[in-house]
């Protein structure tokens, strides 16, 4: 039950030292550039094909959407891998024992009964959360730009009108 509640409570709100406002900003912005990309783009793939290119046409588009959607997921959890180290480097080099906050930290834990290793563990375990939260930032906002970068890309892309181009897709 303590669990849930926590969990309730921090729904809205993030541990990263500002308000979850930029999260769900990147977030937003990241949905509606991906349904901005990709309908046009399905447009722009499919414009020119006969009706009867179209259902091949289509099955090779969701083709290479999921073979990429899986490699950008592989290259986002590297990333985000990356970019906590990196942050957990940087956070970290503010702690350390001539860092007043930090001695006051280690010494608030210790009053509550916890012994100098514990607290800094549970320091420890805090940058580790904190630089976790600000790697994925950091992923939600790059792939918020790369998306509106690549609408413009698509919607600056004029479609083929005229005839239909011959195709052969494989029949004999």
């Amino acid at each position: 039950m303590e669990n849930q509640r926590r969990l309730a409570n921090n729904i809205n709100r993030y541990e990263a030292g500002h308000s979850g406002a930029p999260r769900k900003g990147a977030a937003l912005l990241q949905g509606i550039a991906m349904a901005m990309f990709f309908t046009p783009l399905s447009l722009l793939a499919l414009s020119g094909l006969s009706q009867s290119q179209m259902p091949a046409a289509s099955g090779l588009i969701n083709f290479f959407r999921i073979m990429c959607g899986g490699f950008g997921s592989s290259i986002a959890t590297t990333a985000w891998d990356s970019r906590t180290s990196l942050h957990h480097a940087r956070l970290s080099e503010h702690s350390g024992i001539y860092d007043p906050q930090f001695v006051q930290a280690t010494a608030q834990l210790q009053q509550i009964g916890m012994t100098p290793a514990q607290s800094y563990g549970v320091i420890e375990h805090t940058l580790s959360i904190q630089a976790s939260t600000l790697a994925i930032d950091d992923i939600f906002w790059f792939s918020a730009v790369l998306s509106l970068a690549l609408i413009a890309f698509v919607w600056l892309t004029k479609p083929i009108h005229g005839e239909h181009a011959t195709v052969d897709i494989g029949g004999h």
